[in-house]
């Protein structure tokens, strides 16, 4: 990190997903932890579980994670919670 700085949980708002690039590019240009909750990934519409209801797919978390890592320049980090 290049500072020891973290976002607020973001999760299952509809201002976290219509903002989420925002949020994102944010915290990875600056270096620093964007904290997800992991709830949001339950409550997308994609999602795909597997015999032991744990998730297979979720179609949102992955645009949550791709994002970040797009504009990570070696710092930072994404936390799920």
């Amino acid at each position: 990190m290049t500072l020891p700085i973290f976002t607020g949980a973001l999760g299952s708002t509809e201002v976290a997903r219509k903002n989420w690039e925002h949020f994102a590019a944010g915290a990875a240009i600056s270096g620093i932890t964007l904290v997800c909750v992991r709830t949001y990934a339950v409550l997308n519409p994609g999602l795909v579980l597997d015999s032991d209801h744990k998730i297979k797919k979720s179609p949102e978390m992955d645009r949550r994670i791709t994002t970040y890592k797009k504009y990570q320049e070696g710092y930072g980090e994404m936390l799920v919670r």
